[in-house]
Order: C-alpha cells, then sequence, then structure tokens
C-alpha cells in the first residue's frame, strides 16, 4: 500500500513538473510574442483578424509592389531614388498604370512607415461621387511626411472626349458631412483631360494629419466628394463620362483600380523603441532544436545562422511579408592575434595587445560589423496594410570590435 502511495506521488509530481514545464514554454511563447508586437509595431488589436485579407485591393497591391521591389535593391540603395529609376521592374510599372511614380520612390527614400487606407463601398448618387474612407488610430510615435489620395481614371471613348479632348478639367476634392446633405470645405484639387488614363493624385497631407490629430484614440469614416468643372462652364461631365472609377463601380473588374490613401510616416528606430519599452521581460528558455552549433562560443568570431519565423511566433494572421527571415547573429572568440576574418577594428587590436598584458582588461567582443534593414508587411487590425522598414535588422558581417 505504501509502495502504491509513494507511486502515485511520484506519478502527481510527475505530471505537475510536465504541467509546469508546459506552462512554462506557453508562457514564454507568449511574453516574446508580445515584445516582438511592441518593438514591430503590432499591436495586440492586430490579432482580431481571423485570416488573412487578400491583397487583391489597389490599396494593397500598392504596398505589395513596394514592397517587392524594395526587396530587390540592397538596403545602401534604398535612398538612392536615381538608382531605383533604373530598375526595369519599376519602369514597367510607370509606364502601365502608374502605380508607382518617381514621386513615390522619393517619399519611400524619406520615410519608414506607410499605410494605406482602401475606399469603402458606397452607393451611386445623382449628386458628387462620395467617397468613404475609415481613418483609424496610428502609433503616436508616427510623424506625417506626405499623404495623397488617387483616384483611376480610364479613358473612356464616347462623345464628351471628342467635345473637350482639349479643355482643361478640374476636380475639386470636398469634405463630406452626410448629416448636412453637403460639402463643408474644399480639401484639394487636381487637373485632367477626358484623354488621360491612369492614377489621379489630390494632395492632402495637412488635412489627413489634422484628422488624426482630431480623433486619435479611434477609427471613424470620412467622407469626402468629387465635383467635376470643365473649362468650358457649358459642358456638363459627370464621373462616369470623365471614365473615373469609383467605389460603386462593378467590383470584379476594377477591383485594382479602386480609390485609395497612401500616408507616408517617420518613427523611431528600432533600437529606440527598445530602449522605451516600459516593461523588461527576460526569456530565458532555449529550444532543444536550435540549429546553432554547440561550439558557437569557443570558435572564431564570425556570422551564425538565425531565424526569425512568425509563424512560430503566432503572428502570421498579421504578418502578409516575410513569413520568416534571416537575422543572423555575431558570436565567437577575439583571440590574438586577429586577423583579417575577424574584420577587426585597429581599438580592437589595440585592446587585444592591451588584455594580452593585463587579462584583467576584457578581450574585443564579437558583434555585427555591418547591419542592412528589414521591411516588414503587415496588417492593422482595421484591415489596412501597413509597411514598415527597420533599420539595423539584418547582421550582414560580424567583427571584433
Amino acid at each position: 500500500m505504501n509502495l502504491f502511495i509513494s507511486l502515485s506521488l511520484i506519478l502527481c509530481v510527475s505530471d505537475a513538473l510536465q504541467i509546469q514545464k508546459f506552462s512554462e514554454e506557453n508562457l514564454n511563447k507568449s511574453l516574446l510574442e508580445l515584445e516582438m508586437r511592441e518593438l514591430l509595431g503590432i499591436g495586440q488589436n492586430d490579432k482580431r483578424l481571423k485570416r488573412q485579407l487578400p491583397l487583391k485591393n489597389s490599396a494593397g497591391q500598392f504596398l505589395l509592389e513596394v514592397y517587392n521591389i524594395v526587396e530587390e535593391y540592397e538596403s545602401e540603395n534604398f535612398a538612392q531614388s536615381s538608382l531605383w529609376l533604373n530598375n526595369k521592374r519599376l519602369k514597367r510599372s510607370l509606364r502601365g498604370s502608374n502605380l508607382l511614380t518617381g514621386l513615390d520612390v522619393i517619399e519611400i527614400s524619406k520615410s519608414n512607415t506607410i499605410i494605406t487606407f482602401p475606399s469603402k463601398p458606397s452607393k451611386k448618387t445623382n449628386h458628387d461621387p462620395k467617397l468613404i474612407f475609415t481613418i483609424n488610430k496610428v502609433s503616436n510615435d508616427l510623424q506625417l511626411v506626405h499623404s495623397v489620395l488617387r483616384i483611376y481614371q480610364q479613358q473612356n471613348n464616347n462623345h464628351f472626349q471628342q467635345k473637350t479632348n482639349k479643355q482643361l478639367i478640374t476636380l475639386f476634392l470636398y469634405q463630406r458631412d452626410d448629416t448636412l446633405n453637403q460639402s463643408l470645405k474644399i480639401l484639394s484639387t487636381t487637373n485632367t483631360t477626358t484623354i488621360y488614363k491612369g492614377w489621379l493624385e489630390f494632395e492632402i497631407t495637412e488635412n489627413l494629419r489634422n484628422w488624426l490629430k482630431q480623433d486619435a484614440a479611434h477609427f471613424h469614416d470620412l467622407m469626402m466628394s468629387i465635383h467635376i468643372r470643365t473649362e468650358n462652364a457649358t459642358t456638363n461631365l459627370s464621373a462616369q463620362d470623365l471614365g473615373l472609377i469609383l467605389p460603386y463601380t462593378d467590383e470584379a473588374k476594377t477591383n485594382d483600380f479602386q480609390p485609395f490613401i497612401i500616408a507616408y510616416f517617420n518613427g523611431p528606430e528600432l533600437m529606440q523603441k527598445i530602449q522605451k519599452l516600459r516593461t523588461k521581460r527576460y526569456i530565458n528558455k532555449k529550444k532543444e532544436n536550435h540549429i546553432v552549433p554547440s561550439n558557437w562560443k569557443s570558435a572564431m568570431c564570425k556570422r551564425h545562422h538565425f531565424v526569425i519565423d512568425f509563424e512560430e511566433l503566432n503572428m502570421d494572421e498579421s504578418i502578409i511579408a516575410p513569413k520568416q527571415y534571416e537575422a543572423y547573429f555575431c558570436a565567437g572568440d577575439c583571440n590574438f592575434p586577429l586577423n583579417m576574418q575577424t574584420d577587426a577594428t585597429n581599438h580592437a587590436i589595440v585592446q587585444n595587445l592591451m588584455h594580452i598584458n593585463d587579462p584583467s582588461l576584457p578581450k574585443p567582443c564579437c558583434t555585427p560589423s555591418t547591419l542592412s534593414p528589414i521591411k516588414i508587411l503587415h496588417y492593422d487590425y482595421n484591415g489596412n496594410g501597413v509597411l514598415r522598414k527597420y533599420a539595423n535588422s539584418i547582421a550582414k558581417r560580424c567583427g571584433c570590435h
């Protein structure tokens, strides 16, 4: 009987230890996910998305095009727009629907966060066409650099084009208030002709900045309308006559050309965000199937493989691209003599010599000598696309410093 009780106690303790181990693993994983979300600026609310939304609309396609083109370039060329413009893919985009323009390239090089707001479906009216956008909260540490509203104009071969192809047409963008059934004020204007084909842009930087300030705690619907005026006031043109693609147009055919807002922001670098974290979390658990060799600490200073997998971090529903990336890390000894392979600085060489003379002085450390940025494309909890660039995130070379 005593043996049975003893065995039962052992089994109970064993089960308890297994449960504790399982709980610690889940806790560590949850803390790691939470910390990664804080560092990357992807809040817990973003997990409301039950599945990834398709990138089939124009707002999503714009971000995906930017992401793919940036990925094709080395990080050191990121800010050199002249090199970007030599890219064949970009030229194809420019010659096509002008989804990504040379001005976009300049704005991309000046910002590290891009957010797009797609238009919401709306009913066709007999009055000026109505546009609705959901403007949601953005991080307080993001500062708006530039913003535009885009509407696509397709060629419409009808009698209006023949009558007005030489006329300048002005489009007026108004802020709208349906409770008063009227347009309130002019936000922006742009010019076109009936023979133009491509994206039209309305500059709305100051307007978006004010909207974000007014309702920073929540998201809200922003309503706008467009009024069309020809150079010859005797000719009346509708949005359909001009070939404007609006949210109530046949979605199956025009999804790639729906109106959307692009907002370019600048925010703090990743290291600044780390320093500002209000809480510190330490995760000591190491995975048994870690791919790093067991002797990496005693080997010469070099770069080792280190993969960040967003699926393992339970973030794959928020992250569009990349699903994982090779971050690498630097580890190993900086022993005398330091050779060319260790990419040692003069300071490290001198420090190593002083360490030989006085072992109480520390040896140089194996750290990244060259770092490159990572671009992450993700959804916010309202379904808007966000593209962020995080500087100094991938170790390209290691050295003794």
